[in-house]
């Protein structure tokens, strides 16, 4: 089983916000399996000897040792993979088989895939402390998997379920699904049927930190990919992730990550 954050990495790129001087990418040699779907119209996608015109829909699976390189504008949805993990999990041949390029005409599928691979964004950074966030990952992303060969003609022959949770699990999931909105332990609670001092202690049993805890890393985790997009100001980001101000939210973002989220927005950028 590939384990988030170890073996896959997903997230959205979007040129126009984290390079916004410059009119297109280096080459670059692909070190894992990249699969994307733009978002938008727009730029050109070179890759060894293809090119293609990016349209919204546009499939992408780029293998190790590929060599790319975009015009902008672009913006797209990304999922990674590392060569060694697709290896171990039997997943390198189905990998390598898609084809480089493929045009979704369907809107009403495209839409479908976009929402997984952001639904896939969100259980990644869910945790995945006793293993169910990271069997739900890779749920999701066989079922793109899935997709991505049906749309392209061919065929698969496994499918995936979700596992049923317990009401500790279910107390989880509900964070995850609203952590940016009231998360209080009696909000949890009352959702799930339990009282907030046996909910408090078990979900810590179960998960080795309380809700608040958890509510607070998922805050902050939407808030560094927030952050990193580059699309909105320090306030919007404090209020949509559930922070009652902004200076609530720089003062918890620095005692979770060691940095103010201004520090952690310059390192972003940095990188690029």
């Amino acid at each position: 089983m590939l384990t988030p954050e170890k073996d896959i990495n997903c997230g959205i790129f979007d040129s126009s916000l984290l390079r916004k001087r410059q009119t297109k990418s280096n080459p670059r040699e692909v070190a894992c399996y990249e699969l994307e779907i733009f978002l938008a119209d727009g730029g050109v996608s070179f890759m060894n000897d293809e090119h293609r015109e990016v349209r919204r829909g546009l499939l992408l699976c780029a293998k190790p040792g590929a060599i790319r390189r975009s015009d902008f504008p672009v913006k797209c949805g990304y999922i990674r993979i590392t060569e060694d993990s697709a290896r171990r999990e039997g997943l390198a041949d189905l990998l390598s088989s898609l084809p480089s390029y493929t045009y979704m005409e369907d809107r009403a599928a495209a839409d479908e895939v976009i929402a997984l691979f952001s639904k896939l964004e969100r259980r990644l950074f869910g945790g995945n402390e006793d293993g169910l966030t990271a069997l739900r990952a890779n749920a999701l992303f066989l079922d793109i998997l899935y997709r991505l060969h049906k749309i392209c003609g061919e065929k698969t022959a496994s499918e995936t379920a979700s596992p049923v949770g317990d009401p500790i699990h279910a107390a989880r999931e509900y964070i995850i699904e609203h952590f940016s909105e009231n998360c209080s332990l009696s909000k949890i609670a009352c959702e799930v049927n339990l009282s907030p001092n046996y909910l408090h202690t078990a979900f810590k049993e179960a998960f080795g930190e309380t809700p608040y805890e958890y509510v607070t890393k998922m805050r902050i985790e939407k808030a560094k990919r927030l952050i990193a997009a580059g699309r909105e100001s320090m306030l919007t980001i404090a209020l949509e992730t559930g922070f009652c101000s902004q200076s609530h939210f720089n003062k918890v973002f620095k005692s979770q990550t060691g940095m103010t989220p201004k520090e952690f927005r310059d390192a972003v950028v940095d990188i690029y």
